[in-house]
């Protein structure tokens, strides 16, 4: 099973591997990130989990040298409890709420 991320790109990104490639090129631009989560919002259902995490992500530029780039918005992932009792996430996805630059 494979991981599918969503609200990151254009189209959902399938697995790690793809998802390595696209983190590593979005970060470029960046000089530092800082991302402070809320605490997790857990719905456990059998063999299920859903979970909400709300997002404030601040990113540093490299060009222009002191700018900043903000967003807002909120993790949504849906689990499934492994034969191990582990937990894989199946689908992660972004939805912004909104964004500034400075």
């Amino acid at each position: 099973r494979s991981v599918v991320l969503e609200g990151f790109a254009r189209e959902p990104i399938q697995g790690v591997d793809a998802w390595m490639t696209f983190v590593e090129k979005a970060i470029e631009p960046y000089r530092q990130t800082q991302h402070m989560l809320g605490p997790p919002s857990v719905e456990i259902d059998g063999e299920l989990a859903s979970v909400r995490t709300d997002l404030q992500a601040l990113h540093f530029m490299r060009e222009p040298k002191g700018k900043i780039f903000w967003l807002w918005g909120v993790y949504r992932s849906q689990l499934i409890r492994e034969e191990d009792s582990s937990w894989l996430i199946q689908k992660h996805r972004l939805d912004v709420w909104g964004s500034r630059r400075e």
